[in-house]
């Protein structure tokens, strides 16, 4: 089978959404869900190195290009420097954002969507949410 090569508008987006996840500063945990329910996390580093491997960024790469086509979306949970006190525990903050997408692109989730998804379960009953999470627009 012969692979068709990728338009470059597409490959433009893909790149820009690499972009946009480097541009986010610190340790960050990317987690994929196509919309056949299959799911892939990842790394990545403050340095914006996605995955621990030579492969990783292809493997990504290969991953969202296929969600263009066929849909899902992607969690970025962002880790900040600062800390939330639950008992005498600490944990680190974390930036929460959304990706969706549809019609062979992406875009962000707002806010107050990406906070929904979190406190709520596939059912639409709220759920407790996980302390120390915020939930900033994604600049693009």
């Amino acid at each position: 089978m012969k692979l068709k090569q990728l338009p470059k508008e597409k490959q433009g987006r893909v790149d820009k959404l690499l972009d946009v996840i480097r541009a986010l500063p610190g340790q960050k945990i990317l987690t994929l869900a196509h919309a056949d329910g299959r799911t892939f996390v990842i790394d990545v580093s403050p340095e914006g190195d996605f995955g621990y491997e030579p492969g990783h960024l292809a493997l990504l790469v290969a991953k969202v290009i296929n969600m263009l086509f066929d849909g899902g979306a992607i969690t970025i949970r962002q880790f900040r420097e600062d800390k939330v006190e639950i008992g005498d525990r600490e944990f680190p903050r974390k930036n929460i954002y959304s990706i969706v997408f549809v019609d062979g692109d992406w875009k962000p989730v707002p806010p107050e969507g990406v906070q929904w998804c979190q406190e709520h379960d596939f059912n639409g009953e709220p759920i407790e949410p996980e302390p120390g999470l915020v939930y900033p627009a994604l600049e693009v």
